[in-house]
């Protein structure tokens, strides 16, 4: 319409990118978008609010860092960064911080659906239990007793073994998961467990993508600041 050029896809035969013309830089990317990801990504481009005008919910957090910690992440994504690394102390909130941030996307129009990942079962279901208490009416997955995944929810709370093998079993027009499913990744104790084999499912989805750790590593083979796109280990905000 007019001079607008939204969206580019470009490829030289083997690997392909995604560039949301005039907002974020070009990315690689592992597949092109469905119909209705391309119907969502013109209306997160036409309706999206400014973060920086967004309150934050009281109810969820309380206390000044986490208020800093969501305002820094912020004003991150608004100046178009995607990778971010929260360092937060055990007992310091990381989940009920990452779930206040979230509820900001939300309801600014930048974020739709929402990924988080965890490295066990007992940490899936805390992080479910918290999403309902702070955010009770946006639809999660899975509910109690779900195991077929369903693409009509808003937040998905996940070990990265179950993601990783949705991502793999997809390979039927059914049950494909489409690249750009996401708006935001959350990655919970990303020191743990995001490198070799499930490092795949960050690399997969294009997304914004945030890491949450007590204790980063900054080993050669297992560097979470590299990783989210941290130089010299500054974290994007720590506690």
């Amino acid at each position: 319409e007019g001079d607008k050029l939204p969206f580019v896809f470009y490829t030289n035969g083997f690997d392909s990118y995604f560039w949301e013309h005039g907002f974020y830089p070009p990315v690689k990317v592992h597949g092109f978008p469905t119909r209705d990801d391309l119907e969502w990504l013109v209306e997160r481009r036409d309706s999206r609010r400014p973060l920086s005008a967004e309150l934050i919910n009281t109810r969820i957090v309380e206390r000044d860092y986490q208020f800093a910690a969501i305002r820094r992440i912020l004003e991150g994504i608004e100046s178009k960064r995607r990778k971010f690394l929260l360092v937060m102390a055990t007992g310091t909130g990381k989940t009920r911080t990452a779930v206040a941030l979230l509820d900001v996307l939300m309801r600014a129009r930048w974020a739709k659906r929402i990924l988080f990942l965890v490295d066990r079962i007992a940490l899936r279901d805390q992080a479910l239990d918290a999403f309902k208490e702070h955010l009770p009416s946006e639809p999660r997955w899975p509910n109690p007793g779900e195991t077929e995944f369903s693409k009509d929810r808003r937040i998905y709370v996940t070990t990265y073994p179950t993601m990783l093998g949705i991502i793999q079993r997809g390979d039927t027009p059914e049950t494909w998961i489409s690249p750009h499913f996401f708006d935001v990744i959350v990655a919970d104790e990303s020191h743990r467990s995001i490198y070799d084999t499930y490092r795949q499912v960050l690399d997969y989805f294009n997304a914004v993508k945030l890491g949450l750790t007590a204790t980063p590593q900054d080993k050669i083979d297992r560097d979470t600041f590299s990783l989210f796109d941290c130089d010299a280990q500054e974290p994007s905000f720590a506690y």
